[in-house]
């Protein structure tokens, strides 16, 4: 049973980590980045 957590509680972190950060983290939209790097270009 101890292996079993053993090797589990490090993904069930790594999940609930994962998921926390998903729903508070905010993703930038990389069509507005390659927007605004074009028209940084242009200039």
């Amino acid at each position: 049973m101890f292996c079993l957590l053993r090797r589990l509680l490090p993904f069930l972190v790594g999940a609930a980590a994962g998921a926390y950060l998903a729903q508070n983290y905010r993703v930038p939209s990389i069509r507005g980045l390659a927007q605004r790097g074009l028209d940084d270009a242009r200039r």
